[in-house]
């Protein structure tokens, strides 16, 4: 245990730390003082009130998982989470018993969560085994969740210049993110996102950078209690307008189309309403055309 100690002193680029057994941690924790590099921590934490004090001198940390964490620790948790909000992506707690108030206590001082991780993690391996991607779709589990801009600005990385089919379903963005598709996919040919109705006139603005932007989908996010409101003609008019390259508009089950009128400006069409169906499987190829 002593040299083990003396090994762990001598490690200044320390960067990950896993101990979970029962009353063996409290021996390293003076130790794993001052590791400005460290990162992660996995520990049984049985700790008593000084032996947490210590603990939460750890204010760098980026993944804490803690297992059976006494209630001097778990007291201690809102204070440490609040000095950690900068760099605190990963908190885990594995106990046999934990009340609501000591997770809604702690989990209010917490930064937002990310988008899931397994998601960024997905990017980088399809990086290495798919580098030429040119049609994405995101789905997610859970509904109501908006995409943070740090996902966006890693996809646009990675596949922006590859991108023609970009689809998020059950999901929304930021309009900086719609903005950012827009000015960094430059072979962006159809998008499918949900169109803010009280934002719909603004809503083109964003899309105006997409200059091979031919096909846009209105898809229902299921954030909106009620019948939703569908685009009216002006709306539609206007986003054909500000998006020049946009010839066909697919929203509630209406297929607009593009035309010139007499002066050559693009007027809307409603070109025919699409079948009550269920909707294919989100991984298929999508499309509109009725069959």
């Amino acid at each position: 245990m002593q040299d083990c100690r003396k090994a762990i002193e001598l490690c200044t680029s320390l960067h990950t730390f896993r101990c979970t057994e029962s009353n063996v941690f409290p021996a390293f924790l003076m130790a794993l003082q001052h590791k400005p590099n460290l990162q992660s921590i996995r520990i049984n934490g049985n700790l008593t009130t000084e032996q947490t004090k210590l603990l939460v001198n750890m204010t760098a940390l980026s993944e804490v998982m803690l297992e059976y964490a006494s209630w001097n620790l778990v007291d201690a948790l809102p204070q440490w989470t609040e000095s950690l909000r900068r760099t605190l992506n990963t908190l885990v707690l594995y106990t046999s018993h934990v009340s609501d108030t000591s997770l809604s206590t702690h989990a209010t001082t917490c930064p937002h969560p990310p988008t899931p991780t397994i998601l960024v993690t997905l990017l980088e391996h399809l990086k290495i085994s798919a580098p030429g991607i040119s049609s994405f779709t995101m789905k997610l589990s859970e509904r109501k969740v908006t995409i943070v801009p740090s996902f966006i600005n890693r996809l646009i990385e990675v596949y922006g210049s590859y991108l023609k089919k970009v689809a998020f379903l059950d999901c929304s963005l930021e309009n900086e993110s719609i903005k950012k598709i827009s000015q960094k996919c430059p072979q962006l040919e159809r998008l499918d996102v949900s169109i803010p109705i009280r934002e719909a006139y603004s809503f083109g603005d964003l899309l105006s950078s997409a200059k091979h932007l031919t096909t846009l989908v209105d898809v229902d996010t299921h954030t909106q209690h009620g019948i939703r409101p569908s685009l009216s003609f002006d709306v539609v008019q206007t986003l054909m307008q500000k998006v020049p390259s946009l010839k066909t508009l697919v929203s509630d089950k209406r297929v607009w189309v593009a035309e010139l009128d007499e002066d050559r400006i693009s007027t809307p069409k409603l070109d025919r309403r699409l079948p009550m169906r269920s909707r294919a499987s989100w991984f298929l190829p999508s499309n509109i055309s009725s069959s």
